[in-house]
Order: C-alpha cells, then structure tokens, then sequence
C-alpha cells in the first residue's frame, strides 16, 4: 500500500511538472509582429466621402471620423511591454487617438517600475523593491503626401507624470511612436490604401464626375486630366475631414 501510494505521489507531482513547464514565463510578453500589423486595413463599410470642384481644384473630404476605429485597433495591438531589463520594466495602455486640424495625437497611459542592483550574497544578485510611477503621454503627428501617399510623421512627444527617469520614459515611447518605430509604420501601412484605393483611385473614383461637369468635359477626360496631375495631390487634415486635392485645370 505504501509503495502504491509513493508511486501515485510520484506520478502525479510529475504531471503537474509538465503542466507547468508548457505556461508560458509571467515576465514574458508578446508584441505583434510587422507581418500582423499588415492585415489591419482601413476597410469603411459607410464610405461616403464627399467631392467638389471649385477654381479648378478637386477636393475630396473624408470625415476623419470614420478613420478612427482602424487606427485605434493598431494601438491596442501595440499595448502592452515596452521595456524589460533586470533593473527597469514600463508597461503602456489604453492608448486612443484624437485628430485635431493638421494631424491627430496619440494619447495613453504609461506604468514604470525601477529598481537598483545592492550586490551578490551567497551567489545570488540582491536589488532594492521595485519602485513604481505611472502618468500619460501624448504623440503628435502631422498627416501629409509623400510620393502620392498619405503619410503619418511623428512629431513631438509629450511625457506626464515622470520624473527622474524621464528619458527612459521618454525613449520608451519614441521606440515605437517614432519615425521607425512599429505603431508609426503600421499607421503608415494602413494609409496607404482606404476601401482598397490609394489617393489617385480615390479622387478619380469620387471626383472624377464632379470635375466633368464643372469643366465641361466627359468624364473619361476629366479621369485623364486627374491621373496626369498624381504628382500634385495634397492633404490635411481640417474642419473634421480628411481633405485630398488637386490642381486639374
């Protein structure tokens, strides 16, 4: 009986030892890779936007409304671990974006923890407790064309709530809102094309019939006279809308 016993201890401490060892570590975090980021389009199931024609200039508006839930879905693909080293360890949530006249601002909120190393006792390193802050920040960044693609440029960083460890904060955030950071290229990504168009379909798509009526023309003449002007498209973002234009006469 005993014998029988030790065994089923045996067997059961063993199972539950491989249980364990297919979890996951804790400290371990995953971030979306440039692969997944790709799928995330911006596809609107209500897209109307709106076409006029005034001193021989095209303009197409797209409230920019519509834009927000597919950028947002980037960010709260990109929450999560910023940092992880044996003295530091930074965590950013409920990121949400906010457009305003010329861009849109990336706000959200940030957890930081630090700790110092004290020395080796025994063999084994011995560091103060972590010590904890936590604030917001905010990103900014301008929208314009770039080689007749919509572009997002990070601009300036803005950090609240830190205090002596405000540039690994800093440095955090700019890993990844930054020019070459994963949240500003998947942004980009995402822009540059809208329902499966890039900027050129798009004015031609909606502005291309609008512009033949204003100058007279067939609209197959007025696509043409679009098409020729790819290099001269612009946008801003004003007024709630995001405003394509071009210069057809």
């Amino acid at each position: 009986m005993t014998v029988r016993k030790t065994t089923l201890l045996l067997t059961s401490t063993l199972l539950t030892l491989t249980a364990l060892s297919a979890l996951p570590a804790l400290s371990q975090t995953s971030h979306p890779s440039s692969s997944s980021a790709e799928l995330i389009a911006i596809n609107l199931p209500n897209f109307q936007p709106r076409a006029s024609f005034n001193n021989g200039v095209l303009q197409v508006a797209i409230p920019v409304s519509l834009l927000e839930g597919p950028i947002n879905d980037i960010l709260r693909a990109n929450e999560g671990r910023y940092k992880e080293t044996n003295f530091q360890r930074m965590d950013v949530s409920s990121m949400r974006v906010a457009f305003a006249d010329g861009g849109f601002t990336v706000n959200g909120n940030w957890q930081f923890q630090a700790r110092e190393y004290l020395g080796s006792v025994f063999g084994r390193k011995k560091y103060t407790p972590w010590a904890s802050i936590s604030g917001s920040f905010s990103q900014g960044f301008n929208v314009r064309v770039n080689n007749g693609a919509l572009v997002a440029q990070a601009g300036k960083t803005n950090i609240r709530g830190a205090n002596k460890w405000y540039g690994d904060i800093l440095d955090a955030v700019i890993s990844r809102m930054g020019v070459n950071g994963a949240v500003n290229k998947q942004v980009n990504q995402s822009l540059q094309r809208i329902n499966g168009m890039n900027l050129q379909q798009l004015l031609v798509s909606t502005g291309s019939a609008q512009a033949a009526q204003a100058l007279g023309i067939s609209q197959e003449e007025a696509t043409r006279l679009i098409n020729a002007r790819v290099g001269g498209i612009n946008a801003n973002i004003a007024g709630g809308n995001l405003n394509l234009t071009v210069k057809v006469q």
